[in-house]
């Protein structure tokens, strides 16, 4: 296990959804009560936690949790706040973050401040806060198909395009190469983790989320398979095979 000297607990998904379910909004549960804006985030260390949210309006401070003030709308603002606040205070300090919760150029942004002062991030192999959160409400709500008189176009013409996209994407060659792209620089597949997305190109919707028919899962579209990444007990007898029937 990696030690950290502090914990940064994110309100985004892996998925980098606007979209949480309760059991997925970690910082609001980490709160304990009154900051339950969809974005903020909270730093904690041994002897301190910190609050940093966006949208707190009518609610009441939080006992032992100090503010770092309200940043803009946009994450990118708001992360930079807080690694900030982090670099004015801490020096050789190892900040844990969640690897899922950050996108590899938000990282990598990140990463480069921090090494001014001598830290860098740490990215555990569990999130804490899931490993404390005893009483998470997942969702296990079934998938179901949402026919073509809904949605208008059948999932393989939709794949197909996919496919057809990645085809013309230009061979990843590095920069510094002077030879003719191999086989192995030709782009075999895309992974897509948008959630409407997801939706979209399935035709299947879930109930993950209160109000909204999206659910979590990963989908991964090379140029011969069709593979969901999602809890598989979430399907049903309709909706097991269903993916793999579009290929």
């Amino acid at each position: 296990m990696h030690y950290h000297h502090q914990t940064i607990v994110l309100s985004e998904h892996p998925n980098q959804s606007e979209y949480i379910a309760a059991g997925k909004k970690r910082r609001e549960w980490i709160s304990v009560s009154g900051f339950s804006g969809s974005a903020g985030q909270a730093i904690i260390s041994k002897t301190a936690a910190t609050l940093s949210p966006i949208a707190v309006t009518g609610c009441k401070p939080m006992r032992n949790w100090i503010p770092i003030g309200t940043s803009s709308q946009q994450v990118l603002l708001m992360h930079r706040r807080t690694i900030k606040w982090l670099m004015d205070r801490f020096r050789n300090a190892k900040i844990g973050i969640d690897a899922c919760m950050i996108s590899h150029d938000m990282a990598t942004q990140l990463l480069a401040k921090l090494n001014a002062k001598w830290s860098r991030l740490v990215f555990p192999s569990q999130n804490f806060t899931d490993l404390i959160w005893k009483e998470n409400p997942s969702s296990l709500q079934r998938l179901f198909i949402q026919f073509i008189g809904f949605t208008g176009r059948e999932p393989s013409s939709k794949i197909a395009e996919v496919r057809q996209w990645t085809r013309m994407q230009p061979p990843a060659v590095p920069a510094y190469s002077k030879s003719a792209p191999t086989p192995s620089h030709m782009h075999v597949g895309t992974l897509i983790t948008s959630l409407s997305n997801i939706v979209h190109l399935l035709n299947l919707h879930g109930s993950d989320i209160p109000f909204n028919p999206l659910f979590y899962a990963y989908l991964f579209i090379s140029l011969d398979k069709v593979i969901l990444f999602l809890d598989s007990s979430k399907l049903t007898d309709d909706t097991e095979d269903y993916p793999h029937s579009q290929d």
